[in-house]
C-alpha cells in the first residue's frame, strides 16, 4: 500500500513494508509444509516425514543459536532463517512424495484425476468458505488490536494465545 500513504497508516500502522514479502514467503512455506506432511501421512510415510521434520528442526535450532551467538540475529535474518528452514522441510517432504509415486508407479490417469478433482471440490468447498471467514475475522481482530493499542499489546495477545493453546492441550479430549 506504499502508493496510498493514508491507507498505509490505517491498514498496517508501525509495520515495516520490507517484512510483507518475507512474511508471505514464510506463510507459503508453512502452508506447503503442512500440505506435504499431510500427503506423506496419507501415503503411510509418517515415520520418514517425522525424521525429516526432526532433522530440520535440530539443524534449524543449531543455526538459530549460532546466529544468536554471533550477534547477527535480527528480524530480517530470523525471517530468512525460518524461510530456509521451512523450504528445506518442504523439499524433504516433497522428496518422499515423489519417491513414493515413482516407486509404486501409481500415476493416476486423466479420468481418475478428474474424478478426484470433483470430489475434492465438493468436499472442500464448505471448509474453504469457513477458512476464509475465519481468516477474515482473525485479521480484523489483529488489525483492531494493532490500530487501537499497538505492537506491545499485539505481542501480549500473541503470547496469551500461545499459553491458551498450551492449556487446551491438557484439557481437550
Amino acid at each position: 500500500f506504499g502508493f496510498l500513504p493514508v491507507a498505509d497508516a490505517v491498514i498496517m500502522p508501525d509495520i515495516p513494508r520490507w517484512t510483507l514479502p518475507l512474511a508471505g514467503l514464510w506463510a507459503y512455506f508453512t502452508w506447503a509444509g503442512r500440505v506435504l506432511r499431510g500427503v506423506n501421512d496419507a501415503m503411510g510415510n509418517t515415520t520418514d516425514s517425522e525424521k525429516v521434520r526432526m532433522l530440520a528442526s535440530v539443524v534449524g535450532l543449531i543455526v538459530l543459536v549460532a546466529l544468536f551467538a554471533l550477534n547477527v540475529l535480527s528480524l530480517f535474518v530470523l525471517f530468512w532463517q525460518q524461510i530456509i528452514y521451512l523450504a528445506c522441510m518442504c523439499a524433504g517432504f516433497g522428496w518422499f512424495v515423489i519417491r513414493y509415486w515413482e516407486g509404486e508407479k501409481k500415476r493416476p490417469n486423466t479420468q481418475e484425476k478428474l474424478a478426484c478433482r470433483g470430489e475434492f471440490v465438493r468436499f472442500s468447498a464448505p471448509i474453504f468458505i469457513n477458512g476464509v471467514v475465519a481468516a477474515l475475522v482473525l485479521m480484523a481482530e489483529r488489525w483492531l488490536l494493532q490500530h487501537f493499542d499497538g505492537s506491545v499489546q499485539q505481542g501480549y495477545f500473541g503470547l496469551s494465545q500461545k499459553v491458551g493453546i498450551a492449556c487446551f492441550l491438557f484439557i481437550s479430549a
